[in-house]
């Protein structure tokens, strides 16, 4: 790019620097391109042609206007071509011998460079690659990072446009297009308008204002850049103080993005570092932001941020509509694998509040490393619903298919809190703690919830679920065995003094085995199975009633009832009302309480046969 900078300024003054010269030779404009194709050619490599029309001025300022304007790069990477070019001269400073640009202004300017090998893989699907080919692309990347920073030195490209000291330049209607090898567009950055004056390389301070677009994919919003700011280019000391850079940014997300920068460029290693402070709607953050080109990671961070809500930085437009409500016609959405891929950067994270639906968590740090696919979070920490998370993940996607791993705890979780941002008809309180230690392999988020592996242990304290009574349900059943009826007012909560689970996710789904829970007079215990996608679930219970004398006089429990484990069917879905997922089956009940009775008739009788066959009692003989 530093190249290109150097053609759109340096090209034009030369020639008019050659007009001046060549003015006494009273040659044509015709000659005049003729002889600046050459000598531009001799100088840099560079090839020139003109096939509009072209004009010279001579007073008040010396000018020189051409259209339809190409030049191209003496490696054939990089190419200009301008609608319109122009440039105006002082005329007594250039008869003293010394060169003053009035101005530089261009118009309908494409730009084009061929990517290198490593930026044109960025452009290119790698979710089809092997591993040996995935290797052989980190391998070049790394490998062209390293040729890139022996190499750098744009202070030497940058040079000659500030050192011609144009007290105006003019830009407009500017695309900028990456293509690779075989002319296919990688990348298009449109520059509506640019605009600077006093270019130097003294370190004088050089205002600028421009206007970026960037064009969205699949006809989305574009995202557009509203520039403004002041820099103060020093080439002696290969550096440019960036003393404001104001950005407002609009298509990116829901909101306008605004950002306010400052800090020092290094030319040559092409290092930036600087201070930062954005806003998207209420989301404030501030921090250091380094990027350097040639090193890993280009992007090293520090941010703290007030409030972080994924919400707000949505992307804005149809695509945003798009992703919102994903059709079930689509299909699962692959992994960002190129993208994924691309990233090189290291993050550390202060968030006051992170918004996810209802779900808010607190206090959060978190470290960020991102390279050749693989990005880690590690730790993470924070309150979440009254509750103290500490966790670490890791989304593996340097090869395909991608592998997730997480593991961590909850402790002193707020259930209360937890189950209304569930948005569920379910009303709970109490505490609960969590740990879990996950797997999941896939190529989409689909894919990776239905392969999630591993356990999560649940442990509770003082368990309240509103507006079902277990007691109740399990008297009732009483009640019917002993063919009375229920007289006592209950409750309309169920109060668990203990309430576990030792869950494993496989095959998409979550198995609780065993879950056990215990109440005044009840004690619980089963297994089920929820399906992680639907939400559907499915459980078996069994039951064993101890001391219910105090709960209502049809719910007594003889012998024959504290024996059996009474069997609770329960399943549903998430989203329904808990008052219709469970049942106790008294049939069942009925049906081993009359096995049970036949058994003890028969024993009983087999019992008289026996006492009989022995020689029996000698009083009922007698009878």
């Amino acid at each position: 790019m530093g190249r290109i900078l150097l053609y759109i300024i340096a090209i034009p003054v030369l020639l008019v620097v050659l007009a001046a010269l060549l003015i006494p030779l009273l040659v044509n404009e015709e000659k005049l391109i003729s002889i600046a194709a050459s000598q531009l050619q001799d100088k840099t490599g560079a090839e020139l042609t003109v096939s509009g029309p072209v004009s010279l001025s001579l007073f008040p300022r010396l000018g020189l206007e051409m259209a339809d304007v190409r030049i191209d790069a003496p490696d054939s990477r990089a190419s200009l071509q301008a609608g319109e070019l122009g440039t105006g001269l002082a005329v007594m400073p250039l008869l003293r011998g010394s060169v003053e640009i009035d101005s530089v202004n261009l118009r309908d300017l494409t730009i084009t460079t061929v990517a290198q090998a490593g930026a044109a893989a960025a452009g290119m699907s790698t979710a089809d690659l092997s591993d040996a080919e995935l290797d052989a692309l980190y391998a070049k990347r790394r490998s062209a990072r390293e040729t890139g920073k022996s190499g750098a030195g744009a202070g030497a490209a940058l040079a000659l446009p500030l050192a011609l000291n144009v007290a105006r330049l003019s830009i407009e209607n500017a695309r900028l297009l990456t293509v690779d090898e075989d002319g296919s567009t990688l990348s298009t950055v449109i520059l509506e308008n640019l605009s600077a004056s006093d270019l130097n390389t003294a370190g004088r301070p050089v205002p600028m204002t421009a206007l970026v677009r960037l064009p969205g994919a699949d006809s989305g919003e574009d995202l557009v850049m509203d520039i403004n700011g002041e820099f103060r280019p020093n080439l002696e000391a290969g550096s440019v103080s960036v003393t404001r850079l104001d950005i407002d940014t609009t298509g990116l997300t829901q909101r306008p993005l605004n950002a306010h920068i400052e800090g020092s460029v290094d030319i040559n290693a092409q290092v930036a570092d600087l201070t930062l402070a954005f806003t998207v709607d209420q989301m404030l953050g501030n921090g250091s932001l380094r990027y350097a080109a040639f090193e890993s990671p280009q992007i090293d961070a520090e941010l703290s941020v007030n409030e972080f809500n994924p919400a707000l930085l949505a992307l804005a437009g149809p695509d945003a509509a798009a992703q919102a409500e994903p059709s079930a016609e689509a299909g699962p959405i692959t992994l960002p694998y190129d993208a994924l891929r691309s990233i090189d950067t290291a993050a550390r994270l202060s968030l006051d509040r992170v918004v996810i639906d209802q779900h808010v968590l607190s206090n959060v740090t978190a470290s960020l490393r991102a390279k050749d696919g693989k990005l880690t979070l590690k730790p993470v920490k924070g309150k979440l619903h009254d509750g103290d998370i500490d966790f670490s993940a890791e989304l593996n996607a340097r090869y395909n298919p991608a592998t997730l791993r997480t593991q961590g705890s909850v402790e002193n979780l707020d259930i209360a809190s937890a189950v209304r941002a569930l948005r569920t008809p379910v009303a709970a309180s109490g505490r609960a703690g969590l740990d879990w230690e996950i797997s999941a392999t896939g190529d989409s988020t689909d894919a990776l919830v239905a392969s999630l592996t591993g356990p999560i242990r649940l442990r509770t304290d003082s368990v309240t679920v509103a507006g079902v009574n277990a007691q109740r349900q399990f008297c009732q059943a009483v009640a019917l065995v002993n063919q009375e009826s229920l007289t006592a007012t209950f409750q309309p909560d169920t109060v668990f003094s203990e309430l576990e689970a030792d869950i494993n996710l496989a095959d998409g789904q979550a198995r609780l085995d065993p879950l056990s829970a215990s109440l005044p007079a009840l004690g619980l215990t089963g297994n089920g199975t929820l399906d992680l996608t639907a939400k559907d679930f499915s459980a078996s219970i069994r039951a064993t009633i101890r001391d219910t004398v105090g709960l209502d006089p049809a719910c007594r429990v003889n012998e024959r009832l504290a024996d059996l484990r009474w069997p609770v069917e329960c399943e549903g879905n998430l989203a329904d009302e808990p008052g219709s997922w469970c049942r106790v089956d008294t049939r069942e009940i009925l049906k081993d309480l009359a096995e049970g009775e036949v058994r003890r008739t028969v024993e009983k009788e087999a019992g008289k046969l026996l006492q009989k066959m022995l020689g029996g009692d000698s009083k009922r003989d007698k009878q």
